[in-house]
């Protein structure tokens, strides 16, 4: 799995911000059964892994999957320990980092639709304001923010950032607040001429794609990726009721690593959800997420064109393989035909969004826990996101 989350950060935010405020959330239990193959082939044996994981100690998993056979879903554990609320096929999950593939897409659209170029440098589309102030922005291109080669520093990693967090844990922070830890700092590298992942370089996609379009950018993802798919159940910033009154599991943290599980459902919705920009911030079931990835792939959504830059992958030069393309991460679990997707986490949880080209399936795999703290549960949920596609690529 690639290192796409920023342990420092989350680290100090579970010490102090899950200590500071009420963090538990009412799962809403009363939910309804999605629609799924239950006889589906595949489903006993995923059912098994996800069941042998939640005996070892996670809290809570939801798996789904998507192939010519139809749709199937299995979740196993607790949605919410403190009452053994059950985890149900019908909660909603966070994406994380996987909503930059959202992103990503719904600003290939833009492209395929004529409204913007890749090959724009950036100033052409920031609000001047944040153009004017910003490290190289007229050499930095539209392309560049979504492979990760721009060379922004991660606004996460910012100590003054850390400090005002942790004294604040609960507000909400905006994308100008955000990126001004970072605004005006030298790049890490030319433009271009490496690879770093940083949350920054999305959360500058929302402003592009704003002006390419002229409506706020979380109605620009609705309309081109949410309802062209029909997915009801996915929602990012506008929809009622967006984060707390959906269906969520509370999520939960080890923070000393001493194998005492402590509920940060607030903190990890507050970094994830109202705090998050293109970078993070989609929730959705898990049957939607496996829907969109496998239309995605299968050509639903992009042009010839844009479907195929989304596949040029580039390699940071430590890499010892691709690292990434436009909004998706590049990944092999068995040799021969490489797989494809988004990892996504926060103090709470880990996910995994993945399709298998070679089998045609996607798979989309879900923990309430996260793996910042380090120690047994963090080792468990690390390794379930990754397993379940390991498997079926393997098969």
């Amino acid at each position: 799995m690639k290192n796409t989350f920023l342990p420092f950060l989350l680290l100090l935010t579970g010490l102090f911000a899950c200590e500071q405020t009420e963090q538990s959330l009412n799962p809403g239990v009363g939910c309804d059964t999605p629609n799924f193959n239950q006889q589906h082939p595949l489903g006993p044996k995923i059912q098994s892994v996800l069941d042998s994981f939640v005996k070892e100690g996670l809290p809570g998993a939801s798996v789904a999957i998507k192939d010519s056979r139809g749709t199937w879903i299995g979740v196993s554990g607790k949605a919410k320990l403190e009452d053994n609320t059950p985890m149900q096929t019908c909660m909603v999950q966070h994406a994380y980092s996987v909503s930059k593939t959202y992103l990503a897409v719904t600003l290939l659209r833009l492209r395929d639709q004529g409204k913007l170029s890749l090959d724009d440098t950036i100033n052409k589309w920031l609000p001047e304001h944040i153009a004017k102030r910003l490290t190289r922005a007229d050499d930095v291109t539209v392309r560049m923010l979504l492979n990760h080669t721009a060379g922004y520093r991660e606004f996460h990693e910012s100590i003054f950032r850390l400090s005002d967090f942790l004294n604040q844990p609960t507000r909400t922070w905006s994308r100008e607040e955000l990126l001004s830890y970072v605004i005006d700092k030298p790049l890490l590298f030319e433009p271009g001429s490496n690879w770093a992942y940083s949350n920054t370089n999305y959360l500058l996609l929302t402003f592009v794609i704003e002006k390419a379009s002229g409506k706020d950018h979380a109605q620009v993802m609705k309309e081109e990726v949410f309802d062209t798919l029909q997915l009801k159940n996915s929602f990012y910033k506008l929809q009622k009721g967006y984060p707390n009154a959906l269906p969520l599991p509370n999520h939960y943290w080890d923070r000393f690593s001493n194998g005492v599980l402590e509920n940060c459902t607030q903190s990890n919705l507050n970094i994830a959800c109202y705090s998050g920009y293109g970078e993070d911030g989609i929730i959705a079931s898990p049957l939607d997420f496996v829907t969109f990835m496998d239309a995605l792939a299968k050509g639903q959504l992009l042009s010839a064109k844009s479907w195929q830059d989304m596949q040029q992958w580039v390699q940071g030069v430590q890499s010892k393989e691709p690292d990434y393309g436009l909004g998706l991460v590049w990944v092999n679990f068995a040799g021969g035909v490489h797989e494809f997707g988004h990892y996504g986490g926060g103090i709470g949880g880990q996910c995994s969004l993945i399709y298998l080209p070679k089998q045609q399936i996607s798979v989309y795999t879900s923990v309430n826990v996260g793996r910042e703290g380090g120690g047994k549960f963090a080792y468990l949920s690390s390794v379930l996101v990754n397993r379940i596609p390991e498997m079926l690529a393997k098969m």
